[in-house]
């Protein structure tokens, strides 16, 4: 038996404006950031590729084959 997920992925664009995807995330992941007393930068757009590349590592060690579909919005 072989265990298949099949994961689309949005990353946002760098935009400035106060209601963009972008600056909804960021206030999220800013606020994330603060909870946890950690000095970073709020960048969704890096912590994106984080939390996959995290994820996606879990479910390789766990035997899963990844079908990947992404706008990346970056070269």
């Amino acid at each position: 038996m072989k265990l298949i997920t099949i994961i689309t992925a949005y990353n946002v664009t760098l935009t400035t404006g106060e209601k963009t995807n972008f600056r909804q995330q960021q206030c999220t992941v800013s606020s994330l950031h603060q909870q946890r007393s950690q000095q970073v930068s709020a960048l969704p757009c890096r912590q994106f590729i984080l939390d996959l590349q995290a994820w996606l590592e879990t479910l390789i060690k766990s035997n899963y084959k990844i079908i990947l579909t992404m706008d990346a919005n970056s070269t």
